[in-house]
C-alpha cells in the first residue's frame, strides 16, 4: 500500500491554479518545484519553481447527524510566488 495523498491546489499570487496531490504539505518558505502536463500540452513552459508563502488547511465537521458528513473533508491550498533562484538554478534540479 502506497503513501496516502492529500488533494491540494498550488495557487500562483495573482496567478494560475494547478491541482495536485500531495505526499506532504509544504510549509511557508519551502521551495517546490512543479511540472504541469497541461501546460506542456498547450505549448506553455511546464516547469514551475516557487516559494510558498501561505497554507491554508480546509477542514469539514465530522457528524452523524446530516446525512453525507460522516467522512470528513482535508483540502490544502498552497500559495506561492515565482522563485528567482529556482528560476536560475532549476536546470541543475
Amino acid at each position: 500500500m502506497g503513501n496516502p495523498t492529500i488533494d491540494a491546489h498550488i495557487h500562483e499570487i495573482n496567478g494560475a491554479r494547478y491541482d495536485v496531490k500531495l505526499h506532504a504539505v509544504p510549509a511557508k518558505g519551502d521551495l517546490i518545484s512543479l511540472y504541469s502536463f497541461l501546460d506542456d500540452s498547450t505549448g506553455d513552459p511546464a516547469n514551475k519553481y516557487y516559494e510558498v508563502v501561505q497554507v491554508l488547511h480546509s477542514l469539514h465537521d465530522v457528524t452523524d447527524r446530516v446525512p453525507n458528513a460522516t467522512d470528513g473533508s482535508h483540502y490544502v491550498n498552497v500559495f506561492v510566488v515565482p522563485s528567482v533562484a529556482l528560476s536560475h538554478f532549476g536546470n541543475m534540479i
